[in-house]
């Protein structure tokens, strides 16, 4: 019969989480605890990298000194119709709305994944090599992600564009002195060109996604309204 144990640890706490490891030998671990938020990132850096950096870190390590064998898979933004994404439902709202604008130049990455598709990710990693590290991400550009959603929404999507650099100036200046519904981290994950590349876990371990973006987002964009 397979047996529970709850502890409510830091991982930051590297002393803690080694005790914890030496006590239970776990076989198997699913590192998922993480802070997120861009926006907190800003203006909370120092307890986004003790969460995301040195508690990762010390999850490793614990792993190494147990001689676990170990599998990194790292998911991109996760959305979920039962997830409190709270960016992703407010870019709904705005697209809803009529308030959403594209930001130039063309071709800005998305980088979304449905946590259905993480839970198969996991799943498939069982079988994944010693030391493997995988990206998870149904990469596509903001365009056709917008067009899907204003699609679902039965509305005609957003035509408006507006240069990168004037906004960049305008925010720049103004969001140390008020609170803006664009932020400057939020500029820069809209006009990012950065891909995450899943081919890896396609190609090593057989995974495909089962909610591709943008086809996988109705049930969430239904859940944002």
């Amino acid at each position: 019969m397979l047996g529970f144990v709850f502890q409510w640890l830091d991982l930051g706490d590297a002393s803690t989480l080694g005790r914890f490891f030496g006590s239970y030998s776990p076989k198997l671990v699913i590192h998922l605890a993480a802070q997120a938020g861009m926006r907190y990132s800003l203006t909370n850096p120092h307890v986004y990298a003790q969460s995301n950096l040195i508690g990762f870190l010390n999850i490793l390590e614990a792993c190494r000194r147990s001689n676990m064998e170990h599998v990194i898979l790292r998911p991109l933004n996760l959305i979920g119709a039962e997830m409190k994404n709270r960016s992703f439902f407010a870019l709904v709202k705005t697209v809803a709305r009529g308030r959403y604008f594209f930001i130039d130049p063309r071709g800005a990455i998305a980088t979304y994944v449905h946590v259905e598709d993480v839970v198969h990710a996991l799943v498939a990693c069982q079988k994944a090599p010693k030391g493997g590290v995988y990206n998870l991400s149904s990469d596509c550009t903001w365009e056709v992600l917008i067009e899907r959603i204003a699609a679902v929404l039965g509305i005609r999507s957003p035509r408006l564009r507006i240069p990168a650099l004037p906004l960049r100036l305008v925010i720049g200046a103004l969001e140390d002195h008020m609170r803006l519904p664009l932020t400057s981290g939020r500029l820069a994950s809209l006009t990012s060109r950065s891909r995450y590349s899943s081919d890896r876990i396609v190609q090593e371990l057989g995974f495909a996604f089962a909610k591709p973006m943008p086809e996988g987002i109705e049930d969430v964009v239904k859940a944002s309204l």
